[in-house]
């Protein structure tokens, strides 16, 4: 905070009297002079892409309609980023159509650059953008350009010389070309991450450097996840403080937004039950502390993330935050609480950003404490986890090879039966996790190195086995040979048929195709699976499901394919498909070696 105040009142006179104005203006009114609404009343909701169900359900669980609905364009490509037909009509039929908040790629996944950008070379694709949402009826959308830039996941990342200004300049070239368009009337979000990615010599990305100015700007906006790879990641208090306080967290957010005279959003914000067990879990504390925040501050709309992936739960009547869950419907739902009928948050401490904070070290490059990729929240996108290991480790451990072949609930037998292929490198034992019917099961299964293999078939819960179905998740620790790994996906009596042949690095593209189970539906992720440095690697991409058929074909950038070339080992690839609960198809995976050492 203190390092960006001084920034900012040497680029423009007076900043600081600005900025003490705004911070008082967080307490009254938004940056538009308008009265704010209950919390509840600003609610909205992600639930996949154009799935109207999943939000019908999302509101009848919660008690009451939800404000605004959110969803990402296809960021594989410029012609997948304009192939609106299929969502808007999905939007527009539910009685979205101006309830709209649209995450907007300012780089797709086949190549681009920031200064190509900023040089306006991408104009004419906006331009098309803009004309193809107005036709379609959605031209008072809000649109969410390039999120997150202030992390080093997405090509739009500010991470590259200059980054900064030329996001900035880029940024200014969209917004006027949109606006240039016959009938548009956008909004448009200027959406950081809570937590900036650390680039070296114990520094981070500021996303202030990237602010393109206010009157290319309508809301400013954060993105904030129950999650944390510090220390204290399992106090509530403590994360929530983090939070608040980190680089670019929600602190800075609120005296950033006032300063510019800007109402705050919060795009996407959850609970996460993490496979990496990085997640906050169960917290009705995190539900209680955004309520009050959001009261107490001029947010515009925030929209709770309510999807699954392997990786990661964040669905929030998925079962996994009973608790949460329950609390998240007593304050946003029909019957919220008065102001003062909750305690209020713990006054947070004064922003510090010298250095890294406890327990940074060694959680991955750009991991920080804010949303790093651990699911695929991009639908058909390049997602990424990264695990730290010890060098040691990384020197002579290869990766446990481990998927999961068989998952199934036999109901008259009342047994779990889960057969799951592993490296005969690996040893020792697996732990197994079945969640059904609002029940967790534990059990542990022995390494068979010699067969290469972890067999279970252990009795279940009559209640489980009359629900024939659940959430399986696998996790071996690794030993001095073999890495941890962790697989998650649904058990069910029908087979999901998964096929494919090994999937291929073809000029700089992955390659991956087959078929599956005609009753089917969602998509088939492919993960790579690598080691560099200190850092075990996996990064995820999708392709949807069709009639049976899948394919996968994707362009991986070039800093993903020169990370490859440094890896310490093979470069393995996972394939699976998680099931599907309409069906009761459960989850199958299939594993490949790609590249060899």
């Amino acid at each position: 905070m203190r390092r960006w105040q001084g920034c900012a009142s040497a680029r423009r006179p007076g900043r600081a009297l600005a900025l003490l104005g705004g911070l008082l203006a967080i307490a009254g009114a938004t940056g538009t002079g308008d009265a704010r609404a209950a919390p509840g009343d600003t609610l909205g909701v992600y639930a996949g892409a154009g799935n109207l169900d999943g939000v019908t359900s999302f509101e009848a669980r919660l008690g009451r309609r939800v404000a605004r609905v959110h969803d990402f364009l296809d960021k594989r490509s410029w012609a997948s980023m304009l192939d609106l037909s299929w969502i808007t009509e999905r939007w527009r039929g539910g009685g979205f159509a101006d309830r709209l908040v649209l995450t907007v790629p300012m780089i797709p996944d086949d190549g681009g650059t920031l200064a190509a950008g900023a040089a306006g070379q991408y104009n004419a694709h906006f331009r098309r953008l803009a004309e193809e949402l107005v036709a379609r009826g959605h031209g008072s959308a809000v649109l969410r350009l390039g999120p997150e830039f202030n992390g080093n996941w997405f090509a739009w990342t500010m991470h590259v010389p200059n980054g900064g200004a030329l996001f900035a300049t880029y940024w200014r070239q969209i917004v006027s070309t949109m606006r240039g368009v016959p009938g548009a009337s956008f909004k448009f979000d200027w959406c950081a991450n809570a937590g900036s990615s650390w680039i070296g010599g114990g520094q981070q990305l500021e996303a202030a450097e990237a602010w393109p100015g206010d009157g290319y700007v309508d809301y400013v906006g954060l993105d904030v996840y129950d999650q944390s790879w510090a220390p204290h990641r399992a106090d509530p208090v403590a994360r929530w403080n983090e939070y608040v306080n980190q680089r670019n967290g929600m602190a800075w957010h609120a005296a950033f937004a006032a300063a510019h005279g800007k109402p705050m959003t919060f795009p996407e914000w959850a609970l996460a039950d993490r496979a990496d067990g990085m997640g906050g879990g169960d917290s009705p504390y995190f539900v209680e502390q955004m309520y009050r925040w959001i009261e107490r501050h001029p947010v515009a709309y925030h929209i709770y993330f309510n999807s699954s992936d392997p990786n990661a739960e964040y669905a929030l009547f998925s079962g996994r935050f009973p608790t949460a869950a329950s609390r998240f419907v007593q304050y946003f739902g029909p019957n919220a609480p008065s102001p003062t009928a909750a305690p209020a948050p713990p006054a947070p401490a004064a922003p510090t950003h010298g250095g890294a904070p406890a327990g940074a070290a060694g959680t991955g490059a750009g991991a920080g404490s804010g949303t790093y990729r651990g699911g695929s929240r991009w639908p058909a996108g390049d997602t990424l986890r990264r695990d730290s290991l010890s060098r040691d480790h990384v020197a002579r451990a290869d990766p446990a090879k481990l998927r999961i072949s068989r998952a199934r609930i036999l109901r008259r037998e009342a047994q779990l039966d889960i057969l799951a292929p592993i490296t005969r490198r690996a040893s020792g034992v697996a732990s197994v996790v079945l969640h059904s019917a609002g029940k967790r099961t534990r059990f542990e299964g022995v390494v068979d190195a010699a067969r290469g293999r972890v067999r279970v078939r252990k009795p279940i819960s009559r209640a489980q086995a009359a629900k024939g179905t659940g959430i399986v998740t696998l996790t071996y620790a690794g030993d001095a040979d073999t890495q941890p790994q962790k697989v998650r996906l649904r058990a069910a009596a029908r087979k999901a048929r998964l096929a494919l042949r090994r999937p291929r690095l073809v000029d700089g593209r992955l390659r991956a195709e087959g078929t599956i189970s005609s009753r089917a539906r969602g998509r088939v992720r492919t993960q790579l699976l690598y080691a560099v440095g200190a850092a075990s690697v996996v990064r995820q991409y999708s392709a949807p499901i069709d009639d049976g058929h899948w394919k996968l074909d994707v362009a991986l950038a070039p800093s993903v394919l020169a990370e490859i070339d440094r890896r310490e080992g093979t470069l393995q690839s996972s394939t699976l498909f998680t099931g599907y609960l309409p069906a009761r198809i459960g989850g199958e995976m299939r594993a490949f070696q790609v590249l060899g050492k």
